[in-house]
């Protein structure tokens, strides 16, 4: 331990003794829990027990590890300790900027777990916060865990608003960019409006209402049992391209004083449009070019003009009759909640039964 102390802490030259309440190890990450973790594991070697954070788990396992193998194997952990103390190298890295930083991280870290696009986001507009770098954070763990509780992550959340601004720069090409190459552009220009974190938390209040039927203090729409239960019956779509409209909607009107009544037609409207395609042409592609230019016809009007190909009622009532299995949940549900008597929403798990066997022998 003696010869691994000067890496760690701060030695005294002439006495030799170390100070373990001065590491010589620090992390500057944006998270300040993880780091008064990391502090608290270098001055005292111990964990909160409890903990779940990423440093404290991966301290206990190694822990554990090491003491099991020092029990069953204890001349070879010697000799192992004896060959890392002689053989492994400590290199440091220094990095002109966080750029290159983030460069050199995923470059050596391409077997471990990558950053992911939020990651590389957070880092970013934590740069841009300047003097409110600390209400940055905040404002970012409140969001994530309010994400979280809700079933989504920044990632997903990210990705919805990339759909939101790609509609008010009228982009309606079908081809969905990367997202991390899409808000790299010009510099991560995107990231710089003081907007992102607000916008963000404003799409995940429809998240509260339609997965876990919160209210919104202010927004009498979320109490409104006919929009929870057009959010529910969207929530069986089988693909996520009836997330960005509704997204888009509520951001662009949901001060307006007619909202609750407007929102309410206009995701009826969206389930017809839907439900009508994916019946006969079951495919995300048979509805993306309508949907991108719904998500800009959106931003234009509180009526915005719904561009769906018409289909031929014949063939849909056909269609209806057998429909594709990803809609029977779906379709269920609309029924259901047609009953007058229907009062609140479905429950979160419910089974389908074949009250008739399929074949009749």
């Amino acid at each position: 331990m003696n010869r691994i102390a000067p890496t760690l802490w701060r030695t005294d030259q002439i006495t030799g003794e170390t100070d373990r309440s001065s590491t010589l190890i620090e992390s500057r990450a944006i998270d300040d829990d993880a780091n008064a973790t990391l502090k608290m594991i270098l001055e005292t070697g111990e964990t909160d027990p409890n903990a779940k954070d990423p440093y404290s788990l991966n301290y206990r396992l190694l822990e554990k590890r090491i003491n099991d193998y020092a029990a069953e194997e204890s001349l070879n952990f010697h000799l192992l300790i004896a060959r890392l103390l002689d053989n492994v190298i400590v290199l440091p890295i220094k990095a002109d900027s966080q750029d290159t930083a983030l460069m050199i991280f995923n470059t050596l870290n391409d077997r471990g777990l990558s950053l992911s696009d939020a990651d590389i986001f957070k880092a970013k507009m934590y740069k841009y916060a300047g003097d409110g770098r600390e209400e940055f954070v905040q404002a970012w763990q409140d969001l994530s865990a309010h994400a979280e509780h809700a079933g989504q992550s920044m990632q997903a959340l990210f990705y919805q608003y990339m759909f939101v601004l790609r509609a008010e720069e009228n982009d309606r090409k079908t081809t969905t960019p990367g997202l991390r190459k899409w808000f790299s552009e010009k510099e991560f220009q995107r990231l710089r409006s003081g907007r992102v974190l607000e916008d963000l938390g404003r799409i995940l209040n429809v998240w509260k209402v339609a997965v876990n039927h919160e209210s919104i203090e202010g927004e009498p729409w979320s109490d409104d049992e006919a929009i929870r239960q057009a959010l529910d019956i969207l929530m069986d779509y089988p693909n996520e391209f009836w997330k960005y409209p509704t997204v888009i909607y509520y951001l662009k009107h949901h001060d307006e004083g007619d909202f609750a009544v407007r929102f309410l037609a206009f995701l009826r409207h969206l389930t017809a449009a839907l439900v009508s395609r994916f019946a006969i042409s079951p495919s995300v592609n048979s509805v993306k070019q309508q949907v991108l230019n719904l998500d800009a016809e959106i931003l234009k009007s509180k009526e915005p003009r719904f561009d769906f190909k018409d289909v031929d009622t014949e063939e849909l009532a056909s269609k209806l009759r057998e429909p594709h299995y990803r809609l029977v949940r779906m379709l269920l549900k609309v029924i259901a909640y047609h009953d007058p008597e229907q009062r609140g929403l479905l429950p979160e798990h419910w089974e389908i039964e074949h009250i008739f066997p399929p074949e009749m022998g």
